[in-house]
Protein backbone atom coordinates (compact mmCIF):
# COMPACT_ATOMS: atom_id res chain seq x y z
CA UNK A 1 0.00 0.00 0.00
CA UNK A 2 1.13 3.51 -0.68
CA UNK A 3 1.84 5.26 2.62
CA UNK A 4 3.00 8.85 2.44
CA UNK A 5 3.93 10.93 5.47
CA UNK A 6 1.66 13.97 5.57
CA UNK A 7 -1.57 15.53 4.39
CA UNK A 8 0.33 18.55 2.99
CA UNK A 9 1.64 18.61 -0.57
CA UNK A 10 3.88 15.58 -0.62
CA UNK A 11 7.38 15.59 -2.03
CA UNK A 12 8.97 12.21 -2.60
CA UNK A 13 12.76 12.16 -2.43
CA UNK A 14 15.02 9.46 -3.79
CA UNK A 15 17.87 10.36 -1.43
CA UNK A 16 18.40 10.18 2.33
CA UNK A 17 17.30 13.25 4.29
CA UNK A 18 20.87 14.21 5.24
CA UNK A 19 21.88 14.58 1.59
CA UNK A 20 18.64 16.21 0.38
CA UNK A 21 20.24 19.65 0.04
CA UNK A 22 22.53 18.47 -2.75
CA UNK A 23 19.98 16.21 -4.46
CA UNK A 24 18.42 18.84 -6.71
CA UNK A 25 14.86 19.78 -7.56
CA UNK A 26 12.05 17.21 -7.80
CA UNK A 27 12.25 17.47 -11.62
CA UNK A 28 15.98 16.71 -11.53
CA UNK A 29 15.32 13.73 -9.24
CA UNK A 30 12.72 12.37 -11.70
CA UNK A 31 15.20 12.66 -14.57
CA UNK A 32 17.80 10.70 -12.60
CA UNK A 33 15.30 8.12 -11.32
CA UNK A 34 12.46 7.38 -13.78
CA UNK A 35 10.95 4.87 -11.32
CA UNK A 36 9.62 7.81 -9.30
CA UNK A 37 6.82 8.20 -11.87
CA UNK A 38 5.52 4.62 -11.98
CA UNK A 39 2.49 5.00 -9.69
CA UNK A 40 0.38 7.76 -8.12
CA UNK A 41 2.41 7.28 -4.94
CA UNK A 42 5.69 8.00 -6.69
CA UNK A 43 5.23 11.40 -8.24
CA UNK A 44 7.31 14.45 -7.47
CA UNK A 45 4.31 16.33 -6.07
CA UNK A 46 0.99 14.72 -5.15
CA UNK A 47 -1.84 17.11 -4.34
CA UNK A 48 -4.16 15.74 -1.70
CA UNK A 49 -7.52 15.17 -3.26
CA UNK A 50 -9.76 13.35 -0.83
CA UNK A 51 -12.86 11.26 -0.39
CA UNK A 52 -14.14 11.77 3.13
CA UNK A 53 -17.02 9.56 4.23
CA UNK A 54 -19.28 10.48 7.15
CA UNK A 55 -21.11 7.44 8.51
CA UNK A 56 -23.95 8.35 10.85
CA UNK A 57 -24.95 4.89 12.05
CA UNK A 58 -24.01 1.25 11.44
CA UNK A 59 -26.11 -1.79 12.40
CA UNK A 60 -23.13 -3.53 14.06
CA UNK A 61 -20.58 -0.75 14.47
CA UNK A 62 -17.39 -2.77 15.04
CA UNK A 63 -17.91 -5.56 12.53
CA UNK A 64 -19.53 -3.50 9.77
CA UNK A 65 -16.89 -0.74 9.84
CA UNK A 66 -14.03 -3.29 9.65
CA UNK A 67 -15.65 -4.97 6.66
CA UNK A 68 -16.22 -1.66 4.87
CA UNK A 69 -12.64 -0.53 5.51
CA UNK A 70 -11.20 -3.85 4.28
CA UNK A 71 -13.23 -3.60 1.06
CA UNK A 72 -12.16 0.03 0.53
CA UNK A 73 -8.48 -0.77 1.12
CA UNK A 74 -8.60 -3.65 -1.34
CA UNK A 75 -10.37 -1.62 -4.05
CA UNK A 76 -8.01 1.37 -3.69
CA UNK A 77 -4.89 -0.81 -3.71
CA UNK A 78 -5.99 -2.80 -6.76
CA UNK A 79 -6.81 0.33 -8.73
CA UNK A 80 -3.70 2.19 -7.48
CA UNK A 81 -5.65 5.44 -7.10
CA UNK A 82 -4.42 6.49 -3.66
CA UNK A 83 -4.64 5.30 -0.08
CA UNK A 84 -7.07 4.58 2.72
CA UNK A 85 -5.73 6.65 5.60
CA UNK A 86 -7.87 5.49 8.51
CA UNK A 87 -10.94 6.51 10.43
CA UNK A 88 -12.25 8.62 13.24
CA UNK A 89 -14.93 7.12 15.47
CA UNK A 90 -17.02 9.08 17.91
CA UNK A 91 -20.48 9.24 19.46
CA UNK A 92 -21.93 10.81 16.30
CA UNK A 93 -20.69 8.07 13.97
CA UNK A 94 -17.50 7.46 12.01
CA UNK A 95 -15.41 9.23 9.41
CA UNK A 96 -13.33 7.41 6.79
CA UNK A 97 -10.37 9.14 5.14
CA UNK A 98 -9.08 8.35 1.64
CA UNK A 99 -6.56 10.38 -0.35
CA UNK A 100 -5.09 10.36 -3.84
CA UNK A 101 -3.94 12.55 -6.71
CA UNK A 102 -7.36 12.53 -8.45
CA UNK A 103 -10.51 12.81 -6.34
CA UNK A 104 -12.83 11.76 -9.15
CA UNK A 105 -10.78 8.62 -9.94
CA UNK A 106 -10.70 7.73 -6.25
CA UNK A 107 -14.48 8.24 -5.96
CA UNK A 108 -15.11 6.08 -9.01
CA UNK A 109 -13.36 3.17 -7.27
CA UNK A 110 -14.83 3.56 -3.76
CA UNK A 111 -18.40 4.49 -4.68
CA UNK A 112 -19.53 0.90 -5.50
CA UNK A 113 -18.12 -0.33 -2.17
CA UNK A 114 -19.90 2.42 -0.26
CA UNK A 115 -23.21 1.95 -2.14
CA UNK A 116 -23.33 -1.75 -1.19
CA UNK A 117 -22.36 -1.13 2.46
CA UNK A 118 -24.99 -0.91 5.18
CA UNK A 119 -24.46 2.76 5.96
CA UNK A 120 -27.04 4.36 8.17
CA UNK A 121 -29.43 7.18 7.24
CA UNK A 122 -27.73 10.54 6.84
CA UNK A 123 -24.39 9.08 5.72
CA UNK A 124 -22.61 10.97 2.95
CA UNK A 125 -19.29 11.43 1.19
CA UNK A 126 -17.38 14.59 0.36
CA UNK A 127 -15.11 14.53 -2.68
CA UNK A 128 -12.51 17.26 -2.28
CA UNK A 129 -10.48 18.32 -5.32
CA UNK A 130 -7.29 19.54 -3.62
CA UNK A 131 -6.15 20.66 -0.20
CA UNK A 132 -8.64 21.74 2.51
CA UNK A 133 -10.59 24.72 1.24
CA UNK A 134 -10.54 23.49 -2.38
CA UNK A 135 -13.69 22.86 -4.42
CA UNK A 136 -15.68 19.90 -3.15
CA UNK A 137 -18.84 17.94 -3.88
CA UNK A 138 -21.18 16.21 -1.41
CA UNK A 139 -22.79 12.88 -2.31
CA UNK A 140 -25.59 11.37 -0.21
CA UNK A 141 -25.07 7.66 0.50
CA UNK A 142 -28.13 6.66 2.48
Amino acid sequence: MCRLPSRAVRAVSAVPADSARSAGTPAQLRQRSPTLNRSPCHTAVMPDHAVLVYVKQLPDEDMALDEIEDALIEAIEQAEVGEFDGNGIGPGGAELYMYGPDGEALWEIVEPVLRTAALGPGSYAVIRFGEPGARQRRVELA
